[in-house]
This record gives structure tokens, sequence and C-alpha cells, in this order.
């Protein structure tokens, strides 16, 4: 207590700084300091000392009155009322302290742990969206989410959600196009796309990550991402956002897409709503001249067409691109014979027509008629490892059927 007071009355003169002065020096001797006077606050009269009359003698220094105790987070300021006989009336001594507790350092420190820790997982999460293409308020925004219960119910009867995919550069587009002639096709071109594709869509949901510029493509592809949950959330966002509900064929063409048919079967399956798959193939010497032929990319994303088509549980149909520039009329009849809802076809259109093509090759807005016209279909043999002879062999490019080419 002595050191309390000692403390806290530094600042009065005479008994107080010899209090102080002795303390400090390490002497506990006080007994041969002269008394001090006692006196009672008069601004808290119901205050009461920290010695009271009785517990101290007339030689024991009256111990300050505490009068207000103010705190801020973790710091109190605590006002002190106490007379001195040097001056007129009761004197007020205001200090700001901080509890020092072990235990309170120990839980300061796990908070800080825990709040560091958050703050570096949201900051991965926002980084990532970031960097494909976002600004930080939109990286915010673009948390990862997959329940369809949160989402406004959409009806599915009597649709169904066409998948287009094929390799890049292969000829998707052209095919698009010719698809979205029908006027029972609704596509996503509404949400601004690129090439009307989903992959865009799909990273600002949260669904499709990137590690890097230079793993892009391959992240893109990979058979896990997003999950079927992840899909039914996205094909309802389209719903809701971007295709037309009024009809009855659901257009979805993203070459990404060839590797996740497991997926997308199982998100259709929790939707309720018939699935159908076109896949397009190119034989390697068919390839586009512009680009260059990457025989192990074509091998991976071969065996995963080859894995939709002979999947017995998802409706399919292979369309040969070079079938589309040699034999378009046969491959018409062969998509409305796989589709009967889609009608008429018209080789001289292209559902593509209307939408931006700056930075892309070839004439994607062009009907195929016209595509083919002006640039005829080029085969140029290629030294290929017998892996690629194998799957060209199960996919349709053998014998008489690669003869017709």
């Amino acid at each position: 207590r002595t050191r309390e007071y000692s403390r806290n009355t530094f600042h009065t003169p005479g008994l107080d700084r010899e209090i102080v002065a002795r303390l400090t020096e390490g002497s506990s001797d006080l007994g041969s300091l002269p008394a001090r006077p006692r006196t009672e606050s008069t601004k808290m009269p119901s205050a009461k000392p920290l010695l009271s009359q009785d517990e101290a003698d007339a030689n024991t220094p009256l111990l300050p009155v505490v009068e207000e105790k103010r705190t801020v987070g973790s710091w109190s300021r605590v006002t002190f009322a106490e007379s001195d006989s040097d001056r007129k009336g009761p004197q007020h001594t205001s200090a700001w302290r901080r509890p020092s507790s072990a235990g309170f350092n120990i839980g300061w420190g796990l908070f800080c742990i825990v709040f560091l820790m958050c703050v570096c997982a949201a900051k991965l999460v926002v980084q990532n969206n970031v960097s494909n293409g976002a600004s930080l308020g939109e990286g915010l925004l673009r948390m990862p989410k997959d329940d369809i219960s949160t989402l406004p119910p959409v009806d599915w009867a009597n649709k169904i959600l066409l998948i287009v995919v094929g390799l890049p550069f292969s000829g998707t587009s052209a095919l698009e196009g010719l698809i979205g002639t029908s006027a029972a096709v609704t596509d996503l071109c509404a949400a601004g796309t690129w090439q009307c594709e989903d992959s865009e869509l799909l990273t600002q949901l949260g669904f499709v990550t990137f590690i890097d510029e230079a793993d892009e493509c391959a992240q893109r592809w990979r058979p896990d991402q997003p999950t079927p949950a992840q899909f039914a959330y996205a094909f309802t966002d389209f719903a809701l956002k971007y295709w037309d509900m009024s009809k009855d064929l659901l257009l979805d063409k993203s070459p990404p897409l060839l590797g996740k048919h497991v997926n997308i079967k199982a998100a259709a399956a929790m939707l309720g709503v018939r699935l159908k798959f076109v896949v397009l193939t190119r034989h390697p010497f068919s390839w586009i001249p512009s680009r260059p032929f990457n025989e192990t990319n074509y091998l991976d994303r071969m065996r995963h067409a080859l894995n939709v088509l002979q999947d017995p549980s998802v409706e399919s149909l292979q369309v040969r691109y070079e079938d589309l520039a040699l034999h378009p009329t046969q491959a018409i009849q062969k998509l409305k014979d796989f589709i009967p809802q889609l009608g008429n076809l018209d080789p001289h259109a292209s559902g593509l027509s209307g939408i931006s093509t700056e930075g892309t090759s070839g004439g994607r807005g062009k009907g195929i008629a016209e595509y083919f016209a002006g640039k005829p279909m080029v085969w140029q043999s290629k030294e290929l490892v017998p892996e690629v002879w194998s799957i060209l062999h199960s996919l349709n490019y053998s014998g008489e059927k690669l003869d017709s080419l």
C-alpha cells in the first residue's frame, strides 16, 4: 500500500517526495517521516481510503482515495483524491494503467495469432480472384459458394442441358455457331464472355482456380474443378441470369468441360435436367496450320473425348471436324437426329454472328458454309506416336471412314 501510495502521489511536494526518494533507494524505513494529516475527500464522501482510521496509527501516511475509474480497452484511468496540508482543498491525481498479468498477455497473444491466420486465409482467396482479372472489390465478392438452396428455384422441366466440347482451336466455335442457328437454342452470349464460353463465369463464382498465368490452361482442364455441387449452382445461376428459359435447349460450349463430364453428369442429376454432350473431334492431319500441334496435349484431351463417348450413362454424339468441312449436310442431319428439338439448322448463318470476335483467329462469327468456302480444310500428314494412332482408331478415324476424308 505504501508503494501504491508513493507511486501515485509523487507530484506533491514535501512529504510525498521524501517517501518516493526513500523507496527508490531501497529503504523501507518510513517510521521517521513526519505524520501526514488525515482529511477526507470532499468530492466523494462515500469513498473510503485504502487504510481505515482503525487500521492506521497516527504516524501512518493517509493513502489516496479512489474517486473515479475509467476503462478504455485494456487501459484504466484512475483518479485519486487526497488532501495535502501544504495546499488548500483536495488534490486529484490521475494515472493510466494497463494490466500486466501473464493470463492477459497469453490471451492477447492467442487472439493476435488467430486474427492473423484469418487475415492470411482471406488474403489468399481475394488475391487468387484479383489475379484472375477482378478488382479488389470484385475479389472480395468472389467467394466460393455451392448451396443452390440460396438461389431462387428454376423449372428444369422439358429442358435439355446441351454441352458442346472439343479441343481448343479445333472448330468448337463453328459447331456452336451452327447449333445456335436453331430457334430452340439459348446460349451464354448474354454474359458477354469470350466466345460465349463459361470459363470466366466459373472463375467469377470461385469454382475454377488458377495457380498462375503460366499454368492457367492446365488448371482449367482439371477434372475435379468444379465439383458437382458447384456445377449445379453455376447452371442454376446461368438459368437465372443468362439463358432464355423460354427455350428448351440450354447451350454451354467450353472446351475445358471436356474433362469434367463426370461432375457435370452428377450436377445434372442433382438438378433433374436432361443432359446431352456433343463432342467435336479433329484429326491431327487437319490441324489448323496457324496453331502448333502439341501431341501430348492432343493425346490427353482426346482420351477425355473418348471417355465421354464411351460412357453408357451419358447421351453423347461425336461430330468430326472433317465432316463439317467436307460433308456439312450429313453432319447437320446427325445433329438433328440426336437432338430433334433443334429443328432447322442454317449452315450459311451463325449464332455467334452478333458477338465481337476481336482478337480471335479465323471467322468465328461466320456460318460454316462461308467459312470453309474461304478457308478449305488442309490435310497434311504428320509423324504420330502409336498411342495417338490407337485413340484415333477408337474415334472412327480408320479404314473407310478415314479414306472418305
